[in-house]
């Protein structure tokens, strides 16, 4: 974007100015230049005020039917005040909306859509934009390239902001609120880049992307969503960001106190989550199911009320660097049904149960540097026919209620090729139990209240 002086055109004499409406040239463009610039626009562009308050319907439909220019796009300005449209408002290519501070538009009839793209270039800058309960969606797209700043959607009866069909959205400063499914929902191959977004109290999720949906998330607010959940969590929809088979970057930003989870990676999922909260969720800070691949790094989990990682299923694998988990109802990490997960210097603390609970032929690699410490249960814990690894040093597993580490059931297994601390674990340091193998090095025991290592009912270790 170019960052010298911007012109603005001169709207010819013979344009004709549509009734409740006027064409206006350079003496109002000043006061919308850094709005339009907001969107991407820069160079010339033709300017339409609507100049009342009240009903709008056949002022802002006339204005922004008709397609304009990539070179001389049309912008159309919206006074402050309350506005209400009647109709959906079809956008044609190259027209853009800006809205004073405290302007309102409300939609009064049913319809689709308060605005829809189809097709074009455009986007819409500030204002409230409130469906009201009578369109599915405030603003829907459909192969559209759209930027949209500094603006709230409410109220609809599906999702604030929809993208379908190779949509290219970008959104800054955007609030999506009160919605009856998703704040934002992109699919169907759809792009998504997001600044500030706040996808709050939706009553389903935050932020979904599905379908083949790509998004960049940064330094926004996915909270206190899934309000139409009740009871139980179990196999319900309330996330803050909801990722299914679609791929996803989010950076700096909460995914908090929602229904369900924080983040929910369903199906074949890529996903990368750096430098982001996720805490007091209803479920899961983060829960996957399989085929997932997923990166947390430099990230807090805590106060979940099921897991704070859930790496579920054949094929998914998750990797967790530089992770605090705490305060976790049931297990800070959990690696269930032939999941796989790895850690590398991350804190899992407080847990309800076991901090670490790896199941049903779940899959555990621990790096070095990582602390285990003061779960409720056992600091970590492998059994049905899982496997852990210990491959780094400077672990320490200590402070746990149980034991430190419990090996248990048949095809069961541990391997320690690295020294570990295992430090005033209220039993043993180790357990190997119930037909359970373990191969180990040597490893640091202190202050554990009954042993060191403890063999039980067929428990196998050997010495490496």
């Amino acid at each position: 974007m170019s960052s010298g002086p911007r012109r603005f055109a001169t709207v010819l004499a013979t344009t004709t100015a549509l009734a409740g409406f006027a064409i206006t040239p350079t003496a109002h463009a000043a006061s919308l230049s850094e709005s339009i610039a907001a969107l991407g626009v820069d160079g010339s562009y033709q300017v339409t005020r609507i100049t009342h308050t009240g009903d709008v319907t056949s002022e802002l439909a006339a204005a922004a039917k008709t397609a304009a220019s990539a070179d001389q796009p049309r912008v159309i300005a919206l006074p402050s005040g309350t506005l209400k449209v009647s109709e959906q408002i079809k956008v044609a290519n190259n027209v853009f909306l800006i809205a004073e501070s405290g302007t309102t538009v409300t939609l009064t009839k049913s319809a689709d859509q308060l605005l829809w793209f189809n097709g074009v270039n455009g986007g819409v800058f500030g204002g409230i934009w409130d469906a009201a309960g009578k369109a599915s969606n405030v603003i829907g797209s459909k192969t559209s390239t759209l930027n949209m700043a500094d603006l709230t959607v409410r109220n609809a009866k599906k999702n604030g902001i929809v993208g379908y069909a190779k949509t290219q959205l970008t959104l800054s400063e955007v609030t999506s609120t009160a919605n009856a499914k998703d704040g934002v929902y992109l699919g169907e191959a759809s792009t998504l880049n997001a600044t500030e977004v706040r996808a709050i109290k939706n009553r389903r999720n935050g932020l979904q992307l599905s379908s083949g949906a790509v998004g960049t998330i940064k330094a926004s607010t996915l909270d206190g969503n899934g309000l139409a959940v009740t009871g139980s969590t179990t196999g319900k929809i309330g996330h803050g960001l909801g990722v299914s088979s679609a791929r996803a970057t989010v950076t700096g930003t909460s995914m908090s106190s929602n229904k369900v989870c924080g983040a929910s990676l369903t199906g074949s999922v890529e996903v990368t989550l750096s430098d982001n909260t996720l805490s007091d969720n209803g479920r899961h800070g983060v829960g996957t199911t399989a085929g997932v691949k997923a990166t947390i790094h430099d990230s807090v989990i805590s106060d979940n009320r099921y897991n704070g990682v859930l790496a579920s299923g054949s094929g998914t694998v998750v990797d967790l660097a530089r992770v605090s988990i705490s305060g976790t109802s049931r297990y800070g990490l959990s690696v269930p049904t032939k999941g796989s997960a790895t850690m590398q210097s991350s804190t899992i603390t407080t847990s309800k149960r076991s901090n670490v609970s790896v199941s049903g032929k779940g899959t555990l690699t621990i790096a070095s540097a990582n602390q285990i410490t003061a779960g409720r249960a056992d600091g970590i814990t492998v059994s049905g026919k899982s496997k852990l690894t210990v491959s780094g040093t400077g672990n320490l597993v200590g402070s746990n209620k149980a034991s430190g580490l419990v090996v248990s059931g048949k095809s069961t297994s541990g391997r320690v090729t690295a020294p570990v601390t295992f430090e005033s674990n209220n039993t043993y340091g180790i357990v190997v139990k119930t037909k359970g193998t373990l191969a180990t090095v040597g490893n640091v025991f202190t202050k554990n209240k009954v042993a060191t290592i403890r063999k039980q009912s067929g428990g196998t270790l050997t010495t490496i």
